[in-house]
């Protein structure tokens, strides 16, 4: 690859690395580095576990949420709302990334912002094919309000829902 692109293979390694801790390729012991696959069983146990992972990151938010958090979390479901109007899939499609990833880091958890992060790395490519973005603003948007209203179960409640659509739209899409 190094001699394909006229470049050292230092620049390579570096590049193969941060691909593999996107989860995206796996190195195996000389042999190499090879594009890493999900199947659809593993995507929906991923599905499942992410769906009680953000459960609990939005209940432990709604209980301890700030004013400014809240806004915060607002300004991204109405820029969510304007990439919708632009018909701009992957504004949208980032915007929903950095919404739950917002939600996490400010749970203050480390750990489970690790595990969340590691479990939506082997999702990627699973859910870029099925994001539904008008649905999905409606319920950004219920869980967003549920948190702000400091409704832990309701925003618990709320994110299960999301995650469990979004599990079921993989499924239909992937399955033969």
């Amino acid at each position: 690859m190094a001699l394909r692109l006229g470049v050292s293979r230092g620049p390579i390694r570096e590049a193969f690395r941060s691909l593999e801790e996107m989860g995206l390729v796996r190195f195996e012991k000389n042999r190499g580095v090879f594009v890493r696959e999900v199947d659809l069983e593993r995507a929906d146990q991923n599905y499942v576990v992410r769906g009680a992972l953000e459960a609990l990151a939005v209940k432990i938010l709604a209980e301890k949420i700030t004013e400014d958090e809240v806004r915060e979390l607002r300004a991204i479901v109405k820029r969510m709302e304007k990439a919708i109007a632009r018909d701009e899939a992957a504004e949208y499609g980032a915007l929903n990334l950095g919404l739950h990833r917002r939600i996490f880091e400010m749970t203050g958890n480390s750990r489970l912002l690790a595990i969340y992060s590691r479990i939506t790395k082997e999702l990627t490519l699973f859910r870029r094919r099925s994001l539904a973005p008008q649905p999905s603003l409606h319920e950004h948007r219920d869980i967003v309000e549920k948190i702000a209203a400091h409704d832990a179960v309701g925003a618990s409640q709320a994110m299960l829902n999301h995650v469990e659509s979004a599990r079921l739209r993989i499924l239909t899409t992937y399955s033969p």
